[in-house]
């Protein structure tokens, strides 16, 4: 009588040799190889281990995960490699919840009230870390978290000085910096700066983000250690029922918003990209805004009928993803995608977390669940 089919590939497992079976896990998809970490105890603890993760870091070149989160109990994340999306666990941190990203670490905050100190988590491998306490920050407006090439990181902070002066609490910028893991006044914030909603991005250690009432960019430079305004002129209709967004794709700095002022009144979703004017030196004085691509008018039509944007409050949520740039809103579950090297749109399918997952403001990050860099 023949054994089971069961028994025998439970036989062929347990007598392969343990490099071959770890081996085998490597070459498995992340969120497939982390479902064996339930077989046996050996799996789990290679799993687990900083082995397996700085050997997969060595071989594994994927696209990173587009990352959706907000506060609540799960995120989400879409694997481009597979075209499917994951519910992430969120750490539990009473009056935390994500607010910036970089390679495979997540930052936790308060944005709403409150907040001396911040938490570092990565989220696959369920791991989290306290820091200290800033130095004189206490209302925070503004977070980004920079994960550098060498695997250290810095977290950038805008937020209220504690130390009122004539009961006005100007904005300062602290600077957190993993390699001597204390926190450092850093250049002056602009007095008149209103930070918009979107989560701003970093490309060679500069930091950009959108500023309100007029609409503009401000560079935060971490080597200089001091911020700066980006001289070139908005594109025309970028106000607050366009929601601009800044992305970064590859080291291009592009920003995303619904313009009102095109000649159908009706809005269009454009991407735009900050380029040199023609016959220019790529100075700052010779830099502007050129339209790189608007949403087509049958994908514009259904992408409309899933969102409110024309309720003020369902805003453009916008990230880049390697070569995509992600689009999608507040009040929407279906998230779309634009192709920079095939020019290509395409629907990335609907957040699973929708719409329980959308009670405040979301965030979009690119998240590498395989990285070098360690808590």
């Amino acid at each position: 009588m023949e054994a089971p089919e069961e028994e025998i590939m439970d036989s062929l497992w347990k007598d392969l040799p343990k490099d071959i079976v770890e081996m085998v896990l490597l070459f498995l998809p992340l969120a497939s190889a982390m479902q064996f970490k339930s077989v046996a105890k050996e799996w789990r603890e290679f799993l687990g281990s900083n082995c397996h993760y700085r050997t997969r870091s060595a071989v594994e070149q994927r696209t990173p995960w587009l990352f959706l989160c907000t506060s609540g109990k799960f995120s989400c994340a879409f694997d481009f490699s597979l075209k499917r999306w994951y519910k992430i666990l969120n750490p539990p941190l009473y009056r935390q919840s994500i607010v910036s990203a970089s390679g495979n670490l997540v930052c936790l905050g308060n944005l709403v009230a409150d907040c001396r100190a911040l938490s570092l988590c990565d989220p696959v491998r369920k791991l989290v870390k306290s820091l200290p306490p800033m130095s004189r920050i206490q209302f925070i407006h503004k977070v980004s978290l920079n994960l550098q090439r060498d695997g250290a990181y810095k977290i950038m902070v805008v937020g209220e000085n504690d130390r009122a002066v004539n009961n006005l609490r100007g904005l300062v910028t602290e600077v957190y910096d993993s390699k001597i893991e204390i926190w450092k006044m850093s250049g002056e914030t602009m007095a008149e700066a209103k930070f918009g909603l979107d989560a701003g991005v970093w490309i060679n250690n500069r930091f950009y983000c959108i500023v309100e009432m007029p609409y503009g960019v401000v560079i935060f430079d971490q080597k200089r250690d001091l911020w700066e305004e980006l001289e070139v002129k908005m594109p025309a209709g970028c106000n607050d029922m366009s929601s601009p967004c800044l992305v970064e794709c590859r080291g291009r700095l592009l920003l995303v918003l619904r313009n009102s002022s095109t000649e159908s009144g009706n809005g269009k979703v454009q991407i735009w990209e900050l380029m040199k004017k023609r016959g220019g030196l790529k100075e700052k004085k010779d830099l502007e805004w050129g339209l790189l691509e608007e949403m087509p008018e049958n994908i514009e039509v259904e992408f409309m009928a899933s969102s409110r944007l024309g309720d003020v409050s369902d805003r453009l949520i916008c990230c880049g993803v390697g070569e995509w740039v992600c689009i999608m809103t507040q009040l929407s579950g279906s998230a779309l995608g634009f192709n920079l090297v095939i020019k290509k749109w395409e629907w990335l399918g609907k957040d699973p977390a929708f719409p329980q997952g959308r009670t405040c403001h979301l965030y979009a990050f690119p998240l590498q669940p395989i990285s070098h860099c360690q808590l």
